[in-house]
């Protein structure tokens, strides 16, 4: 707990967030996605010949259901597609199916990595096991 909420400056944040997503959680979890999926790769000539290509040609093909041919040819434009789909106004559970959807389809080793770092960072909302999010408590 912050020094300004211990003091009731500022509101305490619910830890919980079963039925919501604030901009710490949302930032959180993408944090969670750019660092251990998008960082090693992000503006790389040759990353169309990496396990990060077969994880977009999923996410276009079978996540957003948007032809392969809409894909663009530079690693960039493509952190860019994902970055604002992220952060545009949609219900807030779509970012958990998008989290779910990437644990699903992780080609690497560090699927295990990945999913504990989303649920730590859902606060003991919901949790990855092995690749489905579930919501605790159920």
């Amino acid at each position: 707990m912050r020094f300004s909420q211990r003091m009731g400056f500022t509101p305490v944040k619910d830890k919980i967030q079963k039925d919501g997503m604030d901009d710490d959680l949302r930032t959180g979890l993408w944090n969670v996605f750019y660092s251990q999926v998008l960082d090693d790769v992000r503006g790389h000539r040759s990353w169309q010949n990496s396990a990060f290509y077969d994880l977009i040609i999923a996410i276009w093909q079978d996540f957003w259901c948007v032809p392969l041919d809409s894909l663009p040819g530079d690693s960039e434009t493509v952190y860019a597609h994902l970055q604002r789909y992220w952060y545009e106004e949609k219900p807030w559970y779509k970012n958990y199916d998008f989290i779910q959807f990437v644990a699903e389809h992780m080609p690497w080793d560090p699927k295990q990595q990945f999913t504990a770092s989303a649920t730590s960072a859902w606060r003991e909302s919901y949790q990855l096991t092995g690749s489905s999010a579930t919501r605790l408590g159920q």
